[in-house]
């Protein structure tokens, strides 16, 4: 004796699957909800040592985006350009600045933000520059060089 097989509900069970398999792979390799960035610009005074791209920007230890790109600055080489992919929804006002921060004893990188003041006034872009530019500090290690080197001076 034969077993009836109903096709229909073969099919079905064929195009449910497929379906959700097609849907967990575009879940799991572009998500469904993607964040808007918006990108700005940071010039270091110092070397970008251990800083990579798609490093973290970590603004008061929270994640909120990540390093584009890095970059000579063609008009002056002693300055590092980094572009920076930050949340949209993320309050960038004009008394956030940006720090190295070294983690570590890897040698690895990322970029702080923090804010001078509780103050919201948003960055702006300034003409002649193609993104709203945050001001950076030196980060530790270079604050650490340069009192190092001054107490080299006043010891000679």
């Amino acid at each position: 004796m034969e077993a009836k097989t109903n096709y229909t509900i073969v099919g079905l069970a064929v195009l449910l699957l497929t379906s959700g398999l097609l849907a967990t792979v575009l879940w799991l390799s572009v998500g469904f909800h993607n964040k808007e960035y918006t990108t700005y610009a940071v010039y270091l005074h110092e070397a970008a040592s251990g800083l990579s791209e798609e490093a973290p920007v970590k603004f008061s230890g929270v994640k909120v985006g990540y390093v584009k790109s890095i970059d000579l600055n063609q008009k002056d080489p002693q300055q590092v350009i980094l572009l920076l992919n930050i949340e949209s929804h993320i309050p960038i006002t004009i008394s956030t600045y940006a720090q190295l921060i070294s983690q570590g004893i890897t040698g690895t990188s990322y970029v702080g933000l923090k804010a001078k003041s509780p103050s919201l006034q948003r960055l702006k872009k300034v003409p002649g520059y193609p993104y709203p530019v945050i001001p950076s500090k030196p980060s530790l290690m270079t604050q650490i060089d340069i009192v190092l080197r001054e107490v080299s001076d006043n010891i000679n």
